[in-house]
């Protein structure tokens, strides 16, 4: 063996004994390398921004939030701080906040968690609303909305308070279940 043949046989068990003492001091961060279990995420986005468009180009909903972990054991997804723009023609937009939410493969249902603020400003005949209420199961691409829970509904016209909602945004229709009750704000 040369001189230079040995060199080089120095060098790379060097680097190989190198190597095999970095990987006992470093440390690798749970759920890299493939070792995620089935309800660990295995990517996530933070600050995401997701428009969806009709054939045309039009805006149909948009969804934004301070986070998005996606779980490959069920192609869903996990939600934090989501706010949700959903698109009516000729109408003002409906915006969605919850502290957070889930989502559906597809995006077909958005299940929204934790303090929801549902809001649309006022336009030509129709006033304001906010409606608040602790869950809300929206369906982005058919523009309707459900609770079970508790909700609260306020306009410059008055307050209503109820269990249970349904909302067809495209119908410009929403139907309080059970308990309704109002306060009418005379002028």
């Amino acid at each position: 063996m040369t001189v230079r043949g040995a060199l080089v046989l120095t060098l790379v068990a060097l680097i190989a004994a190198l190597s095999w003492w970095l990987q006992g001091r470093v440390k690798t961060p749970a759920g890299l390398l493939g070792t995620q279990g089935p309800e660990q995420p295995d990517y996530y986005m933070d600050g995401y921004r997701i428009l969806v468009t009709d054939d045309q180009g039009r805006p149909q909903y948009r969804m934004h939030g301070e986070r998005m972990a996606h779980l490959p054991s069920d192609d869903t997804g996990e939600l934090t701080a989501p706010e949700l723009t959903l698109y009516t023609p000729d109408a003002p937009p409906w915006t969605v906040k919850a502290a957070s939410g889930w989502v559906s493969p597809g995006a077909k249902e958005v299940d929204l968690r934790g303090g929801v603020q549902i809001t649309r400003l006022a336009q030509a005949g129709q006033s304001a609303i906010r409606i608040d209420t602790e869950t809300l199961a929206v369906r982005p691409q058919e523009r309707t909305a459900r609770t079970e829970d508790p909700v609260v509904a306020v306009a410059p016209e008055g307050r209503l308070t109820a269990v249970g909602m349904v909302a067809d945004l495209d119908a410009r229709r929403i139907e309080f279940l059970s308990q309704a009750r109002g306060e009418y704000v005379a002028r």
